[in-house]
């Protein structure tokens, strides 16, 4: 008696980690092309586009963006430059050139900003972290430059000569100066100014000050301290700029000079002073050194209990904010001198007699465009720089340069440090250090940061936490109080470099809705914030296709998963894995997809050039849900081709079913014809083959088909204990036409013997 088998489902997708006579129920031996989204059908996934105009980008690194319009930023690594590409216009940007010996590692964005983490190619070591943006301001009257700019991320200030105060250290506090062969002034002014001045370097700016009135807010019993710092992007703050101060003798006609305020040898204040007009200057250079993300001023001032005696006595409060200016073109504070202001042109003169010796000191004046702030203090207290900026005022550094980013619940969180404060050494691989509440670009270096047992490959947000991986490590760590909460040894994220010795940077973990998706040598994992569940049991060998699977060996020396490149896409709520095969003759490029509903898995081949020779390099999606792939045109180069994927005509899409023994393994059986519901569009069969060993080569036969949904093949009676069979759909049409319904399969029993 004939039997008909319906066989439907393969929800689970490809199951190659088992004989195909053992497949579990549910799973097809392989899929390929494949899209879970269709859950009461088998049906293909769509091709890839590429974009026009966009063949230059040579994106090796991706980020999508939105604040200026949908934009896909790459990083072009002929000539290390970044470009955006405007999806709306179909056109590729200016390029803002980084260093020629340094490599782009990421692209973040926040705040309508982009940190770009750069590391030196040939040591693999963070370099100087740059910025890029829309600054839409001029400075000083100037008009706001066109386009993005480039610069460093670091929100710096230079202050004082340090040569100065190490031969006289009577002159202030501690003060450094990375631009050796700058000079510097000290005015030995006769005038009406009661002040002297120091010009100060390219991005910083100094003081001068008077005092008058009486009975006023500054007590003629203490001394007084005035700090400035420089705002960047109208929110993030340098560290202190700290003057040193001077006051003349009344004496107009010497050359006496003492520390404000008084000592005992010099005139010393009967009264109370109602205010103090200060003179602020601020050295621009020229139009490419003063950076052009500075928005404004702070002005911060301390104070001394007592008298100062004849050397520097450092404050005993806390600076505390008095007044902030603006050098924003078109929103100018009032107390901004808009042309150009200058010291004193003195290029030689004899220090201040009482705080050394009648020892001469040859200058010469800062070069560079001066502009001037006045301003009369009043007596105003605010917040301490440490409330407003979250950094240490005697900090002279708040920066790092990194390899690792991730922004989490208003930090900026970074790892692979270089630059490091000497407290932690000059390179501290294993510290993440994190920023100031929402200054992405400010760090609190002495304070905030922790230190791991690994060297991190990836730093991911997730949930209200940050992760941290090592290759054999996951961290999980509370941001806001900075430790780890849960240390999990045995499952990593495995980086980049194909060297044993190298630790590189993963691209193999993605944050999802469904939980946080990552990959070691060994297997794929889903963290769904209480527990590591491995994944890709189902697929780390493939026996249908055994260089597939995700222990698969290595090929020509290089292992292809630390060459793999993990992303969500949220079209088809689907994490992809596009990777290589390890055969060492395959060129094309594949992808793994994992539908975390159906806990499914399927193998993509995509068609076309470049991806048949080429590699997926990076990739992002953008703020509607688009997921776009730069990919080289050759094995492992430089990318040269950004696509859209799944946005193009139906792929070709392959079934490969279990081996069906029809609940009887021994028992032979005669198979008369396979029939496939709705495969192909109307009048387009699909290619049926079988086989009747799992082992044996398979049999090719022409379809026949019966109507517009159903293509058939005669068995003509096979006699056989097994049927496996393998289904192939062309490509064409559009958005799943090309399916496969059912399949059902004709057979009679063969009676056993006795």
């Amino acid at each position: 008696m004939k039997e008909i088998a319906y066989i439907q489902g393969f929800s689970k997708g490809s199951y190659g980690n088992a004989a195909a006579n053992n497949v579990p129920e549910g799973y097809a031996v392989y899929t390929e092309n494949t899209d879970p989204k269709f859950s009461d059908r088998l049906a293909p996934t769509r091709a890839s586009s590429a974009l026009a105009n966009a063949a230059d980008l040579d994106a090796e690194v991706l980020r999508c963006t939105n604040f200026d319009g949908v934009k896909v930023w790459g990083w072009k690594a002929s000539n290390r430059a970044l470009r955006a590409y405007d999806i709306a216009t179909n056109a590729l940007g200016s390029s803002l050139t980084t260093t020629a010996s340094q490599t782009l590692q990421s692209i973040s964005n926040i705040n309508r900003e982009l940190y770009l983490p750069m590391y030196t190619t040939s040591t693999k070591e963070a370099a100087t972290t740059l910025w890029a943006g829309l600054i839409g301001h001029g400075q000083f009257g100037s008009s706001a430059p066109s386009g993005y700019e480039l610069d460093e991320a670091r929100c710096d200030s230079l202050t004082l000569s340090k040569s100065l105060t190490d031969n006289y250290p009577d002159m202030g506090a501690k003060v450094t100066c990375n631009e050796d062969s700058v000079n510097y002034a000290i005015s030995n002014d006769t005038t009406s100014h009661a002040w002297a001045f120091v010009a100060p370097p390219v991005n910083s700016a100094f003081l001068g000050n008077t005092l008058t009135g009486d009975d006023g807010f500054f007590s003629k019993a203490k001394n007084y301290y005035w700090a400035v710092s420089l705002v960047y992007d109208g929110y993030q703050e340098s560290p202190l700029i700290k003057g040193v101060w001077f006051e003349r003798t009344q004496s107009a006609a010497t050359t006496k000079w003492r520390m404000f305020s008084s000592s005992a040898s010099s005139v010393a204040r009967t009264e109370n002073y109602v205010s103090c007009t200060l003179a602020i200057y601020v050295n621009i250079g020229t139009s490419t050194t003063f950076s052009k993300r500075i928005t404004g001023v702070n002005l911060y001032r301390a104070e001394v209990n007592g008298l100062l005696t004849s050397r520097f006595e450092p404050p005993t409060t806390q600076y505390r904010f008095v007044k902030s200016f603006s050098i924003r073109t078109g929103s100018l504070s009032p107390e901004v001198v808009a042309s150009a202001g200058v010291p004193v042109a003195q290029t030689t003169a004899a220090m201040p007699t009482n705080i050394s010796s009648n020892t001469t000191y040859n200058y010469t004046r800062a070069t560079g465009t001066m502009y001037r702030i006045n301003f009369t203090d009043t007596g105003f207290e605010g917040a301490t720089y440490e409330e407003n900026t979250g950094v240490f005022e005697t900090l002279e550094q708040n920066w790092v340069d990194y390899r690792l980013s991730a922004f989490a619940n208003g930090y900026h969180f970074v790892g692979r440090c270089a630059g490091a404060p000497t407290l932690l050494g000059a390179r501290k691989d294993n510290v993440i250090f994190r920023s100031a509440p929402n200054a992405p670009a400010v760090f609190n270096i002495a304070k905030d940061f922790l230190q791991l047992p690994d060297t991190p490959t990836a730093l991911v947000p997730w949930n209200g936490r940050l992760y941290a991986f090592s290759e054999t490590r996951f961290m999980r760590i509370n941001p806001e109080a900075m430790f780890i909460e849960e240390e999990i040894l045995g499952f990593g994220a495995i980086g980049d470099e194909t060297a044993v010795s190298a630790i590189g940077v993963s691209r193999l973990v993605t944050p999802t809705p469904y939980g946080l998706f990552f990959a070691d040598l060994n297997n794929i994992y889903m963290y769904n914030g209480q527990s590591i569940v491995p994944i890709g049991d189902a697929i780390t060998r493939q026996s249908y296709a055994g260089d597939l699977g995700w222990i698969a060996g290595t090929s020509a020396g290089i292992d292809r998963r630390r060459q793999a490149t993990m992303v969500f896409d949220p079209y088809s709520q689907r994490v992809l894995i596009f990777y290589k095969s390890a055969s060492a003759g395959d060129t094309q490029q594949y992808y793994l997809s994992y539908d975390p509903v159906r806990q499914r898995w399927d193998y993509g081949k995509p068609s076309g050039s470049p991806w048949t020779a080429g590699s997926v390099k990076a990739a992002d999606f953008d703020s509607k849900g688009q997921l776009y792939t730069s990919l080289s045109s050759t094995d492992w180069a430089a990318a040269d081709v950004l696509h859209t994927m799944f946005t193009g005509a139906d792929e070709a899409m392959t079934l490969v079913t279990p081996a069906y023994d029809f609940g009887s393994l021994k028992q032979t059986k005669w198979f008369y014809d396979v029939i496939i519901k709705n495969a192909g569009p109307v009048g387009t069969a699909a290619d049926i083959d079988y086989r009747l060993e799992e082992t044996a080569s398979w049999t090719t036969s022409a379809p026949v088909t019966t109507s517009g949904v159903l293509s058939s093949i005669d068995l003509n009676k096979a006699l056989g204990r097994v049927l496996q069979i393998r289904v192939t759909v062309a490509s064409g049409g559009n958005n799943g036409k090309n399916s496969i319904d059912n399949l059902s399969v004709q057979f009679r029993r063969k009676l056993m013997k006795e």
